[in-house]
């Protein structure tokens, strides 16, 4: 529901907010994973 939200309207509502929040700690997890397996070669 939140992914198809209208993230263009502002300001954003507290669920939108929370969920961008949740959505980048979860990227953030993933970049650091891709990010050793590369450095390791």
């Amino acid at each position: 529901e939140l992914q198809c939200s209208d993230w263009s309207h502002r300001p954003l509502d507290e669920d939108q907010i929370l969920y961008a929040a949740a959505d980048v700690h979860c990227l953030l997890e993933i970049f650091i994973i891709f990010q050793s397996r590369f450095l390791k070669g």
